[in-house]
């Protein structure tokens, strides 16, 4: 089961599109028109009900907001899944909702020089020496930085 936010950036739905400039730009638009009426309120809330009675793990889906960075050309966001850990089912989805729409600082979430577990897949298995290790990297220090 899935809850999306009313509004997305256009940073997070360039993510959903290989070529934006060609696109429609329609992402989201009809989901996002559930929040205006009442009937569609009512079906988020069911959905957050069924998360609460029937899911064993919470996780958030959590995108940078890429235009703050100075220097880069890219215009995509970086989307991470984070596990919500701690309390009941219930608190967790309560403080998940809680989050949506707001800015989160990486401080909030990791601590400096917390051991995190990073599990992305960016090459495609194929015959040779590059194996499953060199895919996924375990324990990896985190070093967090003010920003602005």
């Amino acid at each position: 089961m899935t809850v999306w936010a009313q509004h997305l950036s256009e940073e997070v739905r360039r993510r959903f599109y290989k070529n934006w400039y060609r696109s429609k730009k329609k992402a989201f638009t009809k989901y996002s028109k559930k929040f205006e009426t009442e009937e569609g309120k009512k079906e988020i809330n069911s959905e957050l009900e069924k998360m609460k009675k029937y899911c064993s793990v919470i996780r958030v889906l959590a995108h940078t907001q890429i235009r703050k960075m100075k220097g880069l050309k890219q215009k995509k966001a970086h989307l991470m899944e984070i596990q919500v850990n701690g309390g009941t089912i219930a608190e967790k989805v309560d403080y998940a909702y809680k989050f949506f729409e707001k800015q989160v600082p990486v401080d909030a979430v990791f601590q400096k020089d917390e051991m995190i577990d990073i599990i992305g897949v960016t090459k495609v298995a194929r015959a040779g020496q590059n194996g499953y290790h060199h895919r996924t990297e375990m324990k990896k220090g985190l070093q967090a930085r003010q920003g602005e």
